[in-house]
């Protein structure tokens, strides 16, 4: 099932439709220009008592629609994936969350008490676009029903652009990821 909520004039909170007691809730930082260009996006969990985080699939996109041309796409050259770790095997890389294939998964594991994945693109990039499913077609999933959105530039501290909560057993599309558009979207795919 696929629901669309759209929402006209500034984004604030976008709380989606809920669906057998799942909100997804996604919270901008009001305190950062979240159309900012950054070094490196990733995923961060909030908080976890769980061993693993699993990502089937995992995109950012530098248009607002998710147009395929646009997806960010892994170059060694020019990108750094990034993560907390991940389980022995190189089944469970972080590249499995970028592979295009639901039947595959990072099996992240935490670093300290946090998991996380993402890009260091080595250039400024805006991402306008997010994707990511916890898990569908054959993939057991560990899902993480709370996560940040963080930005990073040159090294420096990673800001939170973005609090996502009841996303458990949801698969996302954010979009777009900006409190300045007039007229965001976001997608979520329940499996």
């Amino acid at each position: 099932m696929v629901f669309t909520t759209h929402f006209t004039g500034l984004l604030s909170v976008l709380s989606l439709v809920s669906l057998a007691n799942a909100q997804v809730t996604i919270t901008p930082n009001t305190d950062l220009d979240t159309s900012t260009a950054y070094d490196g996006y990733r995923l961060y969990s909030l908080y976890s008592d769980q061993s693993a985080w699993d990502i089937a699939t995992l995109a950012f996109y530098t248009d607002a629609d998710c147009a395929t041309s646009s997806k960010v796409t892994v170059n060694s050259n020019t990108a750094t994936l990034i993560s907390s770790g991940h389980a022995q095997g190189s089944a469970y890389h972080p590249t499995s969350a970028f592979d295009d294939s639901d039947t595959t998964v990072w099996e992240g594991r935490k670093d300290g008490n946090h998991f996380w994945i993402g890009y260091e693109f080595g250039q400024r990039v805006v991402v306008k676009c997010i994707t990511i499913d916890q898990g569908s077609g054959d993939v057991d999933t560990w899902l993480q029903d709370a996560f940040a959105i963080q930005g990073n530039q040159k090294g420096g501290e990673w800001d939170v652009l973005y609090d996502v909560t009841h996303a458990g057993n949801s698969a996302i599309t954010i979009l777009p990821l900006s409190t300045t558009w007039s007229t965001p979207k976001v997608c979520l795919f329940v499996y």
